[in-house]
């Protein structure tokens, strides 16, 4: 379950990376495993095994994310630019809100 768990992380990273205005680190954020995933990377060779198992399926969502929903969304701002192009704007919008109060310990 950890994993799938992951792997759907992964694709809404994925997906950030290729949506306008949306970064992948602000989902990282909000998704809760920025800290984890940072460490896991820099301190990748104190913990080999355990640090793959958490980065893979990250990795193979984020994969998964970019190459599903890029035909998606250029279908999608072909035929409703203004219209997906708000969207994103709210999204935009909507995480401000969760990094302001992620950012003041």
């Amino acid at each position: 379950m950890y994993y799938i768990l992951n792997i759907l992380y992964g694709i809404l990273i994925g997906i950030g990376a290729i949506i306008p205005g949306i970064s992948s680190g602000v989902l990282c954020v909000i998704l809760g495993i920025y800290e984890h995933l940072i460490d896991s990377i820099i301190d990748f060779f104190s913990d080999v095994k355990g640090n793959f198992m958490f980065l893979f399926p990250i990795g193979l969502g984020i994969s998964i994310g970019v190459f599903l929903f890029g035909n998606v969304l250029r279908l999608l701002y072909s035929n409703y630019n203004v219209i997906v192009s708000f969207f994103f704007f709210g999204l935009i919008l909507g995480s401000i809100h969760k990094i302001i109060k992620e950012s003041r310990y």
